[in-house]
This record gives structure tokens, C-alpha cells and sequence, in this order.
């Protein structure tokens, strides 16, 4: 494509012709050119054919809005139609706005779909006194070449990250 508008007017040709899985792209190709409204149509299409990809991006752009319970409850739509990417960012939105332990669990089903979520539980483990594992949490993380994981990993040393504290 030659620009983004050019994109644009492919997937709207490719939707009218009856191809539904264009609205997931639509509405990146929308919020790339700062059209938030546009963006959030298509993904509210995307959500509405069964695209969760679309329900997550949807979540996304409702929480950039400030829209934070519009935004968890279309998480929670996606993750209760198994996409494991939502769980993932719905245990980090959870863990970042709670800081709580027992969300252990929710970050390491999403970890390997949403590498923040494998980040978050590595402050988790540390938080609970659990260095050496989240060293081994991010590690793995670098491997797979996650940069969130990786730059954490990379300053990860015994005197930076003090075992008694909560970040």
C-alpha cells in the first residue's frame, strides 16, 4: 500500500464485498492515522463477528479515552470468549491498579500471549520475596526476545531489586 489511506479504502472495498475479517485491520489502519472514532467502530465490527482481537483493541482504545470500566468489561468479554491475549492484559491492568498476589495465577495464563503480563509477574514474584524466580521469569522472557522482559532482565542484579519491599 502506498499509504495508509489507500488501506483504508481497500478493507472498506474488502468489507462491502462481505470479507469480515478486514474490521481488525480496518480499525489499526483507522487508529494508526489518529482516527480514535473510526478505530473504535471497526473494532466494536471486528467484536460483533466474533473477532476478539477486535474486543481487545476495543479495550485498548477505550482505556486510552480514560474509559477504564468500559475498557475491563470488554476485556472480560474476550477473555470469557477464550482469547488468552485478554487474559494476560487483564491480569496486568488488574495487578498494575492492585498490586495484588493472588493474581498470580491470571499473569502466568497470559504470559507467554501478552509479554507485559510475564513482566508484571516477575514484580509479583519479587514483591513476595521470590527474586530468584522472577530473575528466571524474566530471563525467559528475554529469550523470546520480549523487551519489556529483556531491559528489566538486563538491570537485574541482587543488590537492584531488594527482596523486602513492594514496588
Amino acid at each position: 500500500m502506498e499509504s495508509w489511506e489507500e488501506a483504508v479504502a481497500s478493507y472498506a472495498r474488502a468489507l462491502v464485498g462481505g470479507e469480515t475479517t478486514g474490521w481488525l485491520n480496518l480499525g489499526n489502519v483507522r487508529h494508526e492515522l489518529g482516527d480514535l472514532v473510526g478505530a473504535m467502530d471497526a473494532f466494536r465490527e471486528a467484536s460483533r463477528v466474533c473477532d476478539t482481537f477486535g474486543t481487545v483493541s476495543l479495550a485498548f482504545c477505550l482505556r486510552e479515552q480514560a474509559n477504564l470500566d468500559q475498557a475491563t468489561a470488554a476485556l472480560g468479554e474476550a477473555v470469557d470468549a477464550g482469547n488468552e491475549t485478554a487474559v494476560g492484559v487483564l491480569a496486568c491492568w488488574e495487578w498494575n491498579r492492585t498490586l495484588d498476589p493472588a493474581l498470580e495465577p491470571a499473569l502466568r495464563a497470559g504470559a507467554d500471549f501478552h509479554p507485559s503480563a510475564r513482566a508484571d509477574l516477575a514484580d509479583l514474584l519479587r514483591s513476595t520475596r521470590r527474586v530468584e524466580e522472577a530473575r528466571d521469569v524474566l530471563e525467559q522472557g528475554a529469550r523470546l526476545g520480549e523487551v519489556e522482559s529483556g531491559c528489566r532482565w538486563a538491570t537485574c542484579t541482587p543488590t537492584s531489586w531488594p527482596t523486602t519491599t513492594r514496588r
